[in-house]
């Protein structure tokens, strides 16, 4: 699967004390990361390092997957893999262990990228979860 690189939006602040007076200053950075699928959708890479895998218990509230108050969908696989400014997305095909209802979920955040380290920073896939709308 090719790689398709992202940029990855942060905000860095600088606080610097000068003669007594405080001085912030924020500005915007662009980070160029690669984020792409490994083996056929069983992995996500970020920056060249598997960082989150399938078969992982979700459990989403206030979504569209199933008719289930909180569905606890099992990851099967990532359909697709998105940025959205500093943090990676993607949207998972799976079944709901309570209702048995299969499908993809919406939108969900995997983690996000330090600017400073370069680091990702997974979610709690067990933790709750609200998908956001598949359109993009």
């Amino acid at each position: 699967m090719p790689t398709r690189t992202h940029k990855v939006l942060s905000r860095s602040v600088t606080v610097t004390r000068i003669a007594g007076v405080t001085i912030v200053e924020a500005k915007d950075l662009a980070v160029t990361t690669p984020v792409h699928q490994l083996d056929d959708g069983a992995w996500i890479s970020v920056n060249d390092r598997r960082v989150m895998c399938v078969s992982n218990l979700w459990r989403l509230h206030d979504h569209e997957f199933c008719r289930c108050d909180v569905a606890d969908v099992l990851a099967e696989g990532f359909v697709d893999v998105g940025v959205d400014r500093s943090y990676i997305d993607a949207r998972i095909a799976g079944q709901c262990i309570t209702c048995g209802s299969d499908g993809v979920t919406g939108w969900l955040q995997m983690g996000c990228v330090d600017p400073e380290t370069d680091e990702f920073r997974a979610v709690v896939p067990g933790s709750v979860h609200r998908p956001r709308s598949v359109t993009r």
